[in-house]
């Protein structure tokens, strides 16, 4: 049996490492992702987030022996970061007087013209050639709408007689999603944000918070397993 390198260390010294060994990835982790968001997907080089990183290509290596693992841990982190700021928004929303009304205006606020929709749509319009990519970002949105779909179904209720506040969700997102797309044709947030008024008027005609529901939702089914 192979023996681990790090048991014959202390404990302090142990973890010290291994916080060591962790801020590494994290650090390759989040240059790749501001590569992917400023220079695009086939812009980013294994060179290029090694230099962003200020890492060496043997630490690199050490920690992702390809691309393609870095890539596939880059969109898990994504998709937990995701889901922290979903908690975030939730608990900051517990006592408002409107929960919906501050729900969506974080999401909107958190996604248009940011850094974390670049970094996202660099990547689904390369997986339109990328059949790795392409499997990896299903999965992608396979975790996305779980986590979405089980935060709803515990938070809102719908209106007498009105649609389902999953199918409501789903659609709010691709709202969201095609301002965001839609923003460096404009520069203008102020007009996006006028039109999202509009749908969020909409949506308190369909939608409404569940009484008594102050807990925060299962976490998602991917948290435990990963994206695999």
């Amino acid at each position: 049996m192979q023996r681990n390198t790090l048991d014959h260390l202390p404990e302090e010294a142990r973890r010290t490492q291994e916080e060591r060994s962790d801020q590494m990835r994290l650090r390759l982790i989040e240059a790749t992702m501001h590569c992917i968001a400023q220079e695009g997907y086939v812009g980013t080089t294994v060179t290029r987030i090694v230099e962003r990183s200020r890492a060496s290509r043997g630490a690199f290596l050490h920690h992702f022996p390809t691309k393609a693992s870095l890539i596939e841990a880059t969109v898990e982190h994504f998709t937990r970061m995701l889901y922290r700021e979903l908690g975030n928004t939730i608990a900051s929303m517990i006592d408002a007087e409107d929960r919906l009304d501050v729900l969506l205006q974080s999401a909107f606020d958190r996604l248009v013209a940011s850094t974390e929709f670049s970094l996202f749509q660099e990547m689904l319009t390369a997986s339109r050639t990328d059949p790795e990519l392409l499997a990896l970002m299903k999965r992608l949105g396979v975790s996305f709408l779980d986590m979405l779909l089980t935060a709803t179904q515990h938070y809102f209720e719908p209106r007498a007689r009105s649609e389902s506040p999953e199918d409501l969700m789903l659609l709010t997102q691709w709202v969201i999603r095609g301002m965001a797309a839609d923003h460096h044709l404009m520069n203008r947030v102020d007009v996006l944000q006028r039109y999202f008024d509009v749908w969020v008027r909409l949506l308190r005609t369909q939608l409404k918070p569940r009484a008594g529901v102050k807990g925060p939702p299962p976490k998602p089914k991917f948290w435990d397993r990963g994206l695999g």
